[in-house]
């Protein structure tokens, strides 16, 4: 899979105008892309005059080009191109004696709300101070 960043588009704008984009920073035709699947969408509102959406996509390209993936990031030769790597984090319990009592996290910025997040949805119910 392809990861694209930086794509910049109007406030109003169209399905067809973002796979014109994935195909012009991958200079390929716009047939090639089976589908995408935006990551991340944040709004640009430095100039009031032109507010844009950035986004960041996946991108899956049809089955015909699908294996030469690497090529194809070499020749757009764009740095915002780049191979997606699909991890997950994968919370691994390591004690060994049940809790007597709840876990304490101090904080409330996002370490300490991704941490008690974790802690209960495993079942530990946090204190979160």
């Amino acid at each position: 899979m392809i990861r694209i960043s930086q794509i910049k588009l109007p406030i109003q704008h169209k399905k067809e105008d973002m796979i014109h984009a994935i195909a012009k920073a991958l200079r390929l035709p716009s047939e090639k892309i089976q589908s995408f699947n935006i990551v991340k969408q944040s709004i640009d509102a430095r100039k009031k005059n032109d507010i844009k959406y950035i986004y960041v996509v996946d991108v899956i390209l049809s089955s015909e080009v699908k294996d030469k993936e690497s090529k194809i990031i070499k020749r757009s030769r764009n740095s915002n191109v780049s191979i997606a790597d699909q991890s997950k984090y994968n919370f691994k319990p390591n004690g060994t004696m049940e809790l007597k009592l709840r876990p304490v996290v101090v904080g409330t910025g996002p370490a300490g709300l991704y941490c008690a997040y974790l802690l209960a949805k495993h079942g530990y119910q946090p204190l979160v101070i």
